[in-house]
């Protein structure tokens, strides 16, 4: 008979808890970047307030956000839901055309947080 037994103390696991947050923060972070970066290239430019409004957000609460508006682009939303004006969808046009880049990235920044964990 083999008997194998698995067993860890407390601050290890935790240790390993926290690491895999991490990891799970880091995908995110490489795919809210793909997201940035490719939506940089299909916002409309007129004055370039609304391109200029975008950036990358981590929250308590929220992973990773890829946000564009505010007090110098209020405009925002009504450019990426009215399907009557130019740069229509710029946003989920950005997210869906990088969405098998961002399984590539965020994979790759998981294994990498995660191969720190090991010996």
């Amino acid at each position: 008979m083999i008997d194998v037994e698995v067993t860890a103390e407390t601050a290890d696991l935790r240790e390993i808890e926290d690491a895999f947050k991490e990891a799970l923060r880091d995908g995110a972070d490489a795919m809210a970047g793909l997201v940035m970066q490719e939506s940089q290239g299909t916002v409309p430019v007129d004055s370039g307030s609304l391109k200029g409004s975008g950036r990358l957000v981590r929250a308590k609460y929220t992973i990773a956000r890829v946000i564009y508006g505010g007090p110098a682009a209020p405009y925002a939303p009504h450019v990426e839901f009215n399907p009557d004006r130019r740069g229509f969808s710029f946003l989920r046009r950005a997210l869906m055309g990088t969405a098998r880049a961002q399984v590539t990235a965020a994979a790759a920044a998981v294994t990498a947080r995660l191969r720190r964990l090991l010996p």
